[in-house]
């Protein structure tokens, strides 16, 4: 399974990878049922095969962080989940905060004025 983890305090995010239980036969699917080993051979060998099938298409890393051209607005990310976007497309939905001093709404508010 897949999802959207929130990092360092709200500054990114990570895909967890969790592998929960893979049905295999023969000697393998024995082990895999081990309370004691499987376990600890499952994570690591589902973790490593999605990221290899992945990565092509992530750049080499499952960790994205804010842009930092958002740093003066303290942005913290409260919640995030996946989303459709449609044609075979995948996106993740941020929930954000941000601290936007007075002077700076006033700013915008005249800018957004001045163009009408």
């Amino acid at each position: 399974m897949l999802r959207p983890q929130i990092v360092d305090g709200g500054h990114g995010i990570v895909i967890a990878i969790v592998a929960r239980e893979v049905h295999a036969d023969g000697l393998l699917g024995v082990i895999l049922q081990v309370p004691w080993l499987g376990p600890q051979l499952l994570d690591p060998l589902i973790k490593t095969a999605i990221l290899n099938q992945i990565n092509g298409q992530l750049g080499g890393t499952l960790r994205q962080g804010l842009p930092n051209s958002l740093t003066p607005l303290s942005p913290s990310i409260v919640s995030a989940k996946f989303v459709d976007l449609g044609g075979g497309k995948l996106g993740i939905d941020l929930v954000m905060t941000a601290h936007i001093a007075q002077a700076s709404v006033n700013n915008m508010i005249a800018q957004a004025l001045v163009r009408k």
